[in-house]
């Protein structure tokens, strides 16, 4: 059975041992030491050239004397180097050395206050001290916004004392914590227990730390992936600290084999296995199926070039630097052993000459210089300007000239996006034919965040900022939330380092959640946040807002505003449109304008409105002009209506006019859209949803409405009858039916609210007069008129607008023009007044 007993414990006794030998006193000692056996060879041979006797003897008595010390010295280091026994049944010797200065602080502050047994209350309050445990709190958002060394320090106050305490032990939760963190060290396939590991273990057993997390909003997940982190970048300060000999980066003595004078790829390419070896390894996430292929495509005899075809931004480059890196380190087929990777400026070849055989010469130069060393491989960034058959700046085709080349003569890694591959690359088949394509996918959220925290360290360096994990999440979250127009990792990278220098101008140290929010908020025009203050003040009042625009349909107006609480608060389902409504009426009853009411509500302006008139897709092949053609050979494909529309402006209201209207095949697409809130485009891209409010309005069963409404039919039934209806009739199939979150009912307006409609219209005509200085009013009884004027059986209130045009505003115009009405007057319009 498992124990912990540090009496015992080998490891303990020597790591006290090897802690005096790493003690300023043995580090001035060895610094003096070497400085004398240096100094004593420069003594002895002053002494043989100046022939100075007791120098001859005094050099190499002084020279023993430090090479004896530094022997033992040397001796004694290894001799008292702890010697960690992962699976003993004492878990006090699978402890580490940072781990062992844990425990015996805790037992330090346990002994000075007499407690009665070390709890894991303790253990933490050692951690928090320990450097190391210390940085890994920090960077979990401990003690950032708290003062995290009182709370716990107010915890230790309440462990039970005892005036004479007979030993110092454990407590059962101490034992436990201690034995999970050794068995996560197991897990990891570590040799020995880590301050990390004992920060995981305590996750379960201490109160404290559980409320601290509950507090900061920190998961058990998270805490695992910060000590990961932390050990990542360990590995990292280790694998620089090696020495030349031993580090990874050596490869084979003819690895770096003369490939003779390149004059042109010295100017207009970089060598990346040489970078590469400067900066250190680069890590790729989740791509090893992607630099799998390129090893293999490259160690192929004859065609053997890759293509890599993605999305801007989508990490093209880091995948070949990940290829260069296992070139570096001697881990790739051994036809690629011993290669150089030179990634070539496109841009600089293409530019500053506007002689085509110029641009031809270097190009022909560099191939030639690739050809004749024979261990060259090129990568081009934007190959397909190469290649294309588009004139104008930056792009030329030079098919003719590099084919031969790639046929065999030389290695070629190409970078492209989709439409520019189609475009350029697969209307040349001669090209598309000696490239082999890799397509590469966007990353996930897990990879993105990996990517995210190896270069965090350097953001945090240049900008003088810290980055807690809560952070880092948070960009991850609202990139793939809210940026849909930019693939992962560049979205979040974008983030992090317009945050870390906006951060770093104003002055702040620690890089928050809101600071986070606050830009993406600015920069997108969209609430973020979670609605707080004025804000959740206008949704909680958000039938009264609506109403300001919209008289009557009190049952859409609630169904809509329910649906918008839910989609601010949370806790709507995050894979789907924020709101899904189907409207139903007649014409002329406020569909649209309680369309646009809401898209003013929500997004802040009506000009955030998609309107989609579904009367021009009546045919089936109209569903091209709707979501976008397929690219072919030569061509990019052409863009839809609403997929470019809703990629262009995620943060819309999507109004799909009159959707009955449009053929059969268009409706079902959208049963994917209103599911799982995306919708893939003509040409093969995702469009995402999810940020957007749909509304489809029909005016199918209008008669039905009518004739219930006499009937007294409201309500629930009133629903459940059109829904009979509109199934009945084949108008809308039952699957399309079920994906709405509400079907919204609405009821031709009465005489009171056509009044209203007027007096709403009539006001917004006084507001525009108001600019001019001019105050107009209008009598009751003018008011009356126009409603009565301005109302149509079939088409409702639709015609008052051009009722108010044509009896008001045009004799407002005319007596403005002829000087009748001057500012500062006042205008009152009878019932006499309109003809």
């Amino acid at each position: 059975m498992a124990n912990f007993n540090i009496q015992t414990a080998r490891n303990f006794k020597k790591v006290a041992a090897a802690a005096v030998l790493k003690s300023p006193i043995f580090s001035a000692l060895n610094f003096i030491a070497w400085i004398l056996a240096f100094g004593s060879i420069g003594l002895y041979f002053y002494g043989y050239f100046a022939e100075i006797v007791i120098l001859l003897h005094l050099g190499p008595l002084f020279l023993g004397i430090s090479a004896l010390y530094l022997f033992i010295f040397s001796f004694l280091r290894i001799f008292y180097t702890p010697i960690i026994y992962i699976n003993s049944e004492n878990i006090a010797e699978s402890l580490g050395e940072d781990s062992i200065s844990v425990i015996n602080e805790a037992i330090k502050v346990s002994r000075e206050n007499k407690f009665t047994e070390i709890e894991p209350i303790l253990l933490l309050a050692a951690l928090e001290k320990n450097i190391k445990g210390k940085y890994m709190l920090l960077r979990a958002g401990f003690g950032l916004t708290q003062d995290i060394s009182g709370m716990i320090a107010e915890a230790v106050l309440e462990v039970p004392r005892s005036e004479n305490p007979v030993e110092i032990k454990f407590g059962a939760d101490s034992l436990a914590a201690l034995e999970s963190a050794r068995q996560n060290a197991l897990d990891n396939q570590r040799g020995s227990v880590n301050v990390g590991d004992i920060l995981l273990g305590l996750i379960q057993k201490s109160d404290v730390f559980k409320r601290l997390m509950f507090e900061i909003k920190i998961e058990e997940a998270d805490i695992k992936r910060i000590v990961e982190w932390h050990e990542l970048l360990e590995s990292y300060s280790a694998r620089q600290k090696l020495p030349f000999w031993e580090k990874e980066s050596l490869g084979g003595i003819g690895r770096d084999w003369s490939f003779g004078y390149t004059q042109m790829l010295n100017q207009f390419a970089r060598n990346l296995n040489q970078e590469i070896e400067f900066a250190g390894e680069t890590h790729v996430y989740g791509r090893d199926r992607e630099v799998d292929e390129i090893e293999r495509i490259l160690a192929k005899v004859g065609s053997n070039n890759a293509l890599l075809v993605g999305e801007q931004g989508i990490g093209k480059k880091t995948i070949v630097k990940g290829f260069v890196s296992r070139i570096v380190q001697g881990k790739v087929l051994p036809a690629l052993r011993y290669m150089q990777v030179f990634q070539v400026d496109t841009g600089a070849i293409l530019s500053g000459s506007n002689n085509a055989n110029e641009i031809a010469s270097r190009i022909k130069g560099l191939f030639n210089e690739a050809a004749r060393a024979g261990n060259i491989i090129l990568f081009f960034d934007s190959f397909h300007a190469l290649v294309s058959k588009k004139e104008g700046v930056g792009q030329v085709n030079t098919s003719e000239i590099i084919l031969p080349y790639l046929q065999g003569a030389v290695r070629v890694i190409g970078a492209t996006t989709i439409e520019d591959y189609h475009r350029d690359i697969e209307s040349s088949p001669g090209v598309a034919a000696v490239f082999d394509k890799v397509e590469v996918k966007e990353p996930n959220e897990e990879e993105t965040t990996k990517v995210l925290e190896e270069m965090i360290p350097f953001i945090e360096h240049r900008d003088g900022v810290f980055w807690p994990y809560q952070s880092l999440k948070e960009v991850v979250r609202v990139a793939a939330r809210y940026i849909q127009n930019v693939p992962f990792p560049q979205k979040a990278i974008e983030i992090v380092d317009e945050v870390s220098v906006e951060a770093a101008e104003s002055g702040k140290k620690i890089i928050t959640v809101k600071e986070i929010d606050d830009l993406v908020g600015r920069k997108l025009d969209v609430p973020v946040t979670q609605a707080e203050g004025e804000e959740a003040k206008k949704l909680l009042n958000l039938e009264e807002f609506l109403h300001l625009r919209v008289i009557g349909q009190d049952e859409a107006i609630s169904a809509i505003a329910s649906a918008m609480r839910r989609a601010r608060a949370g806790i709507q389902a995050k894979n789907r449109p924020i709101g899904v409504f189907l409207f139903l009426g007649p014409t002329g009853v406020g569909k649209t304008e309680t369309s646009k009411a809401l898209a003013e509500a929500y997004f802040g302006s009506e000009k955030s409105m998609i309107r989609i008139d579904m009367t021009e897709y009546q045919e089936q092949s109209s569903i091209y002009r709707l979501i976008g053609s397929p690219p072919a050979a030569g061509s990019e494909g052409e863009k839809g209506q609403l997929t470019t529309a809703v990629s262009d402006r995620p943060f819309s209201l999507v109004l799909l006019d009159e959707i009955e209207k449009a053929h059969r095949d268009l409706i079902t697409i959208f049963l994917q859209v209103f599911d799982d809130g995306r919708l893939t485009d003509g040409t093969g891209r995702v469009v995402d949803f999810t940020n957007t409010i749909i509304i489809a309005t029909s005016n199918a069963g209008s008669e039905l409405i009518r004739e219930n409404l006499l009937k007294g039919i409201r309500g629930e039934e009133m629903k459940k009858s059109l829904l009979d209806y509109l199934q009945n009739q084949g108008i809308f199939r039952p699957e399309f039916l079920n994906r709405f979150d509400a079907v919204v009912a609405f009821h031709p307006l009465n005489e009171q609210q056509i009044v209203q409609v007027a007096q709403l219209m009539l006001k917004g005509l006084a507001e525009r007069m108001a600019e001019k200085e001019i105050t107009l009013k209008f009598t009751s009884a003018a008011v009356q008129k126009l409603a009565k004027v301005g109302f149509d059986p079939v088409y409702g209130a639709r015609p008052m607008r051009r009722v108010i045009q044509d009896k008001v505003e045009n004799a407002l115009a005319t007596a403005l023009l002829a000087g009748q009405i001057k500012r500062g007057s006042t205008v009152i319009i009878d019932e006499a007044d309109i003809k």
